[in-house]
């Protein structure tokens, strides 16, 4: 099951960078708590809790028609990024352009990284959100890597994929959506209560990562209407490992 998920997504991500149109968004609903105007800039500053924070990713690659996959676990040594950034770490996207496969799936938003204290995109081509309209709607975050990082093929990209929103429309509170039996993303519910923003209507999820090796860790994140994520928070055997805080939102035009 997990091949077979991994190879589906995989498929779609290299649609979805090759294919380029023009187009329109789906469903109007989760576009409110999801926005992706270009020139949109999200700020966030990232506090550290008591243990060290976890990064887990799986790449994809395909060697000739066999597809090939690796799981990636990194812990992030949160003393020395404190010394490194007295101040505090931060991490700075924007929204910088708009393309659409020909197919009519979705779009997808290429990103800018402008600043990234904890070096999450080192060594990355593109960062784009992968948005699916054509059946559940989905968004997937995809890395492009250049294959050399990875042992593939010369001039074969590599692609990191993280699904982290999906439309709750799909189904109720409680459902999932995965590319992994190990990485699970599941949709926890509406919530006006959301630290920074309260009375704001936000989309609560819950991230859980259980690899065969390494730690297990979850993440809470919650995207507010109009605004897209304003808070993020990973714990690491029940105790927390790091808190992503919106500090500024600029929306596009």
């Amino acid at each position: 099951m997990k091949a077979k998920i991994v190879t589906i997504l995989v498929i779609t991500a290299f649609i979805f960078l090759l294919a380029v149109s023009t187009g329109c968004f789906g469903a109007e609903s989760a576009k409110e708590y999801f926005p992706t105007k270009p020139g949109s800039e999200w700020t966030y500053k990232i506090e550290f809790g008591e243990v060290n924070p976890q990064f887990y990713y799986i790449t994809a690659w395909y060697r000739g028609s066999e597809l090939q996959a690796r799981n990636h676990q990194v812990e992030v040594f949160k003393d020395t990024y404190q010394r490194i950034h007295p101040d505090g770490c931060y991490l700075k996207i924007g929204s910088r352009e708009i393309v659409l496969p020909n197919q009519g799936t979705g779009y997808a938003a290429v990103l800018n990284i402008i600043k990234d204290d904890l070096n999450i995109f080192d060594n990355s081509n593109r960062v784009v959100w992968m948005v699916r309209t054509d059946k559940e709607f989905t968004i997937i975050r995809t890395v492009e890597y250049p294959g050399i990082y990875y042992s593939a093929w010369e001039g074969m990209n590599v692609l990191s994929m993280q699904i982290i929103f999906f439309d709750p429309k799909i189904g109720n509170q409680g459902d999932e959506a995965y590319y992994a039996s190990d990485d699970r993303l599941k949709f926890v519910g509406f919530d006006n209560n959301v630290p920074g923003y309260p009375g704001i209507s936000s989309m609560h999820f819950l991230r859980t990562v259980t690899p065969d090796k390494g730690k297990s860790f979850s993440e809470d994140t919650w995207f507010a209407k109009g605004i897209g994520l304003v808070r993020l928070e990973q714990k690491v055997d029940g105790k927390i490992s790091m808190i992503w805080k919106l500090q500024n939102f600029v929306s596009g035009n």
